[in-house]
């Protein structure tokens, strides 16, 4: 009876507050009937996926902890995000706080050069990618790359041909955040071939022992 009664409440408990610090996720709740209850009766998703709550004596004040990437960043694609409260696995909260912010970043590039002539492969990587690559654009000297693959926390583009020889944004676009970072251009590098030397020169020496007089 007590479930079918958390069913039919009046009025729901609200989300007055979620902050994301790292991984971890602290999460403020009204509690308009003074429920007397541990977060052992919690359990959290965010962004559908499920966030580990930490054992805490009342559920109007606790935190959670979200998967993550190798890289510890929060295994989410960028975006904002509001979690979903459950109290006894039935009673959904509402959400009453600004949303949590998932960001779009790029920390790495590698190679970080090369030939205008492009045609190879550069890697991103960072935290925030969507795992689609038709969801994300990676523009680069004013042209979408081709993107080879792509995770959570790291892209493989084919670089573009550049006329211009010097520093290059790459920027990753993705659910309307953008993450920048630059690649230097150079000159091709040209290597010559040496495929025979002439004219050709033989030095050759012979050791004829003396004659021995009797």
């Amino acid at each position: 009876l007590g479930k079918l009664y958390l069913l039919f409440l009046p009025v729901n408990p609200v989300i007055t507050s979620q902050t994301l610090s790292g991984s971890t996720v602290s999460i403020t709740i009204s509690n308009p009937f003074n429920f007397a209850f541990s977060t052992d009766f919690v359990q959290v998703t965010v962004g559908g996926k499920v966030c580990t709550v930490a054992p805490g004596p009342s559920f109007t004040s606790f935190t959670c902890q979200l998967p993550t990437n190798a890289n510890g960043s929060p295994a989410l694609p960028a975006g904002s995000y509001n979690a979903e409260v459950f109290l006894f696995k039935i009673l959904d909260t509402l959400a009453g706080a600004a949303p949590i912010d998932i960001g779009l970043a790029i920390t790495s590039v590698g190679p970080s050069t090369g030939g205008s002539n492009g045609g190879y492969e550069i890697t991103l990587s960072g935290n925030g990618f969507p795992s689609d690559s038709t969801l994300a654009t990676i523009n680069i000297c004013g042209v979408n790359a081709q993107i080879v693959s792509i995770s959570s926390t790291q892209a493989k583009i084919i670089a573009p041909p550049c006329q211009n020889t010097n520093l290059q944004d790459i920027t990753l676009s993705f659910n309307g955040k953008n993450a920048t970072t630059q690649f230097t251009y150079i000159n091709p590098n040209v290597v010559s071939t040496i495929f025979s030397v002439s004219p050709h020169f033989t030095n050759e020496f012979s050791m004829v022992p003396p004659s021995l007089s009797p």
